[in-house]
């Protein structure tokens, strides 16, 4: 599958690419759909998943990665970056400061409130 890929930055093969198509783009949709995404979106996503291998090919480098492991980085990548542009969460919820229970006495509340209201006007990056 390297070989294909080299093939379609070398020389813009498009048999190489038929190959890789006939391979990628069906386990590409399953693994969309495993993900949650619907049929239609999965297909949408396989189908622009090999267009940006066609186009990023020459980026390819078989050194650091096999082709799936390639392609199915690209697939990834697109995944969420369709799930941001449509608002839908990527990943399971975190945790967040205001749900973990703090243990607390009646003599150390208001510090425990001090402490809450200076967390939860802070950012953190």
């Amino acid at each position: 599958m390297s070989a294909d890929v080299t093939a379609i930055a070398l020389s813009a093969d498009r048999q190489a690419f038929a190959r890789l198509f006939a391979h990628f783009a069906p386990r590409i949709k399953g693994y969309m759909t495993r993900q949650g995404l619907s049929p239609a979106r999965s297909e949408d996503l396989a189908q622009e998943t090999m267009l940006t291998v066609w186009r990023k090919a020459a980026l390819f480098d078989p050194a650091r990665a096999d082709a799936a492991t390639w392609i199915f980085t690209i697939a990834r990548n697109l995944r969420i970056d369709a799930q941001r542009r449509e608002g839908r969460p990527t990943a399971p919820e975190e945790t967040t400061m205001t749900s973990v229970p703090w243990p607390c006495s009646a003599a150390s509340s208001a510090h425990t409130a001090a402490i809450r209201a200076w967390l939860s006007c802070r950012k953190f990056m």
